[in-house]
């Protein structure tokens, strides 16, 4: 039982990247672009008027839910962050497939 839970670590570590770009991907699809009660913007935060990157989280919400226009009035680089994501995710997934990181080693 102790091999196998030291497995599901080492496979964890081995893949934390894919993992938290996927589970970005899946909070940013569920959550609401409109529900706007917090910020994780340093810059916002410290009371700041405009930031650069402000706006990128929601605009990707919005585009993962099918509202363009909103996306890009949010930010016109969401869609764009969307796909270096995807493809960040796509090549991820390869290097795990090609090196074998999904396997567990046996003991």
């Amino acid at each position: 039982m102790k091999a196998k839970i030291i497995n599901i670590l080492k496979i964890i570590r081995a893949n934390l990247e894919l993992l938290t770009w996927v589970t970005i991907l899946v909070v940013l699809f569920f959550s609401n672009p409109a529900n706007h009660s917090y910020s994780l913007c340093l810059l916002d935060n410290l009371g700041f008027e405009h930031c650069p990157g402000c706006g990128l989280g929601r605009s990707c919400m919005h585009a993962l839910n099918g509202s363009i226009v909103d996306s890009f009035n949010s930010h016109p680089l969401g869609i764009f962050a969307i796909f270096i994501i995807i493809f960040r995710i796509m090549t991820l997934t390869k290097n795990a497939i090609k090196y074998k990181t999904f396997k567990t080693n046996r003991l």
